[in-house]
């Protein structure tokens, strides 16, 4: 059960930190959407899904 629970709180972080990097890098190019809080927020989802 806890190892299901794990694999899905990681499963979720990476898909958060892949959708905060897209977003993160268009918002680099476009001014209207700020880009580096959606990549701080991926490598925070990346390095807490690396530590479960």
């Amino acid at each position: 059960m806890e190892a299901t629970l794990k694999n899905t709180q990681k499963q979720i972080l990476i898909a958060v930190g892949t959708a905060s990097t897209i977003v993160g890098i268009i918002g680099l190019f476009l001014p209207v959407i700020p880009g580096v809080p959606f990549l701080l927020l991926a490598e925070f989802c990346f390095g807490w899904a690396a530590t479960l």
